[in-house]
């Protein structure tokens, strides 16, 4: 099952299509006649499944979408507080999700359906709930991802504030994609950022610091709520003392700011 094919994790795949041929290796190690899966409305996911069934034509490719014809053909979908709603064309019946997110229509599309799903852990992951203050942890680290999982949770809790704090995940994707980042928090009402949290692969925590304020001068060309935090006990005090009822608090990314949620 391919869900999308983006540029990612450039430190060992560098452009596009070294992405593009990675995925298209695995779905070559099939078996005959299995099934591939993928979203045909991801174009990147498109064309890996041209590619591969066009020297494999004993898959069986099985497209999802809005943008598709057959079975998994996805219709009607609309959001509200605390659920999600669509029609598929091989259901009867319509589907209601209880996640956010207008990528996990696909993602349920592409399972079958998902109906009793709540979430899995670090993925909207609810921690708890505070005087009226929600805080959730989610994993997204790449632009693509956290546009997608803001706009979500907008329409899934449309009357509460959303309070962002991120930690990028390795300097070289923050370079790569630091403009895409800019604009991913357009659905948050404010934004906290940390220093990067560099791979010890890659580069020294100094580097982490520096491209840390770069991606916050980034973010702050585009949206009027950005606050950099040096550390998560600064970012946990802010939160405290500022967070209200109705607020929902989500920390966002694959560093360790999660603890600033448990804090």
């Amino acid at each position: 099952m391919i869900t999308t094919v983006e540029l990612e994790h450039v430190d060992a795949f560098p452009t596009h299509a070294a992405v593009a041929a990675a995925f298209t290796g695995l779905a070559h190690s099939l078996p005959v006649g299995g099934s591939l899966i993928y979203c045909a409305d991801d174009r990147g996911a498109a064309e890996v499944a041209a590619a591969v069934t066009g020297r494999r034509p004993d898959l069986r490719p099985r497209p999802y979408g809005e943008r598709v014809a057959g079975p998994l053909r996805i219709r009607e979908v609309s959001q509200a507080a605390g659920a999600t709603h669509f029609r598929l064309d091989c259901l009867r019946e319509r589907v209601t999700l209880h996640v956010a997110g207008r990528h996990n229509v696909g993602n349920a599309a592409a399972a079958g359906a998902l109906a009793s799903y709540r979430g899995g852990k670090r993925r909207t992951e609810v921690i708890g709930e505070l005087r009226g203050i929600l805080v959730m942890d989610d994993y997204a680290h790449h632009p693509t991802e956290l546009t997608v999982t803001l706009a979500g949770l907008r329409a899934f809790y449309p009357e509460r504030r959303i309070v962002v704090d991120f930690m990028s995940h390795t300097v070289s994707r923050t370079l790569a994609l630091l403009a895409d980042f800019g604009t991913s928090f357009a659905a948050a009402d404010e934004v906290l950022l940390h220093p990067v949290y560099a791979s010890a692969r890659e580069a020294p925590a100094a580097a982490g610091e520096r491209i840390g304020r770069a991606l916050f001068r980034e973010v702050a060309r585009h949206h009027p709520r950005v606050r950099y935090c040096d550390t998560k006990a600064a970012a946990a005090a802010y939160l405290a003392a500022t967070l209200g009822a109705g607020d929902l608090l989500v920390t966002m990314g694959a560093g360790d700011n999660w603890r600033v949620g448990h804090d």
